[in-house]
């Protein structure tokens, strides 16, 4: 009787209870796989987008300031520490290049930029020092995911799936106003 209400088959015989506690748990196990290898690809993504980027490019009056930045951070204790190990760690891998040998497409600190998402908007930023930080201003902090990944990225290049830099709209090395 309970077979026909249930409709399903159980693989122990005479637990017909269990059934549709089963049918949850496969559910379950069904969305964890999914979730596993959505977080999989993710993860590719990401190897696949730090191996395009071999050496950070990085002017040296920018390396010279971001340190302090990281000084200053890590002496007033922010909330900020892993952000400021992963910058920190860019660092480490950076080339150091002289202002004049800056490519004028590549964003560095202080750069206004046009960036360019999938479902076809602009945004005007700059890329700034914490200090100057303001969203409603467009200035991205440079101790942010979205700041460290603009670092020395160049006018066309992907940022991640969905985000490209479009453009370079001023860029201090460029025009020799190498006091900002």
């Amino acid at each position: 009787m309970t077979e026909k209400i249930l409709n399903r088959p159980c693989p122990i015989k005479g637990h017909f209870i269990l059934s549709p506690i089963l049918d949850r748990l496969r559910r379950v196990l069904l969305l964890l796989r999914h979730r596993q290898a959505r977080k999989a690809r993710i993860k590719r993504f990401i190897r696949r987008v730090l191996g395009q980027r071999k050496r950070l490019p990085i002017a040296e009056s920018d390396y010279y300031r971001l340190i302090k930045v990281l000084r200053q951070e890590h002496a007033r204790g922010g909330v900020h520490r892993k952000l400021c190990a992963r910058l920190r760690y860019l660092l480490s891998r950076a080339d150091h290049l002289p202002l004049r040998l800056i490519p004028d497409d590549m964003i560095t600190m202080n750069t206004r930029f046009l960036l360019f998402n999938r479902s076809g908007k602009r945004f005007v930023l700059t890329l700034v020092y914490p200090e100057d930080a303001d969203k409603a201003k467009g200035n991205i902090s440079i101790i942010s995911h979205l700041g460290m990944s603009l670092l020395g990225r160049c006018s066309g290049e992907y940022i991640s799936e969905s985000l490209r830099v479009d453009a370079i709209v001023y860029q201090p090395e460029s025009r020799d106003d190498f006091h900002l």
